[in-house]
């Protein structure tokens, strides 16, 4: 399936001087200790209160900025950072777990999607 992030988009997009947010960003998820919330499956970035504020980051958000950073791109900036500037991702998940632990994150909604999908699409509040 395709891997829309609409979350990190929305980071970047939305903030003046996007680079520099995005590489305070990236620092955040390098110094996030590695893969809080093993029990759900997925690695967690930790943000305080104020750090989701600033970068508009929802409940479910630090869930999937960790996932992408630890879990996807296996703490490779380049390739986190792309995401977060909206690259197009296709993530193999022939069983589904991927699709599943995504859509269960806190915040998830079913969506219309502007392109045909095979699967339903979420978005995260």
């Amino acid at each position: 399936f395709s891997l829309l992030i609409p979350v990190a988009i929305a980071v970047v997009q939305r903030s003046r001087g996007h680079a520099a947010v995005l590489s305070e960003l990236t620092l955040l998820a390098q110094r996030s200790p590695k893969c809080q919330n093993v029990a759900a499956g997925m690695c967690s970035m930790r943000l305080n209160k104020a750090e989701r504020r600033r970068f508009d980051v929802p409940k479910g958000g630090c869930r999937l900025l960790g996932w992408l950073h630890q879990q996807l791109f296996y703490n490779d900036t380049f390739l986190f950072q792309e995401v977060l500037r909206g690259a197009h991702v296709v993530v193999e998940d022939r069983d589904l777990s991927i699709y599943r632990s995504l859509t269960s994150l806190p915040g998830a909604y079913p969506r219309k999607s502007s392109h045909r999908s095979h699967l339903q699409q979420y978005g995260i509040r």
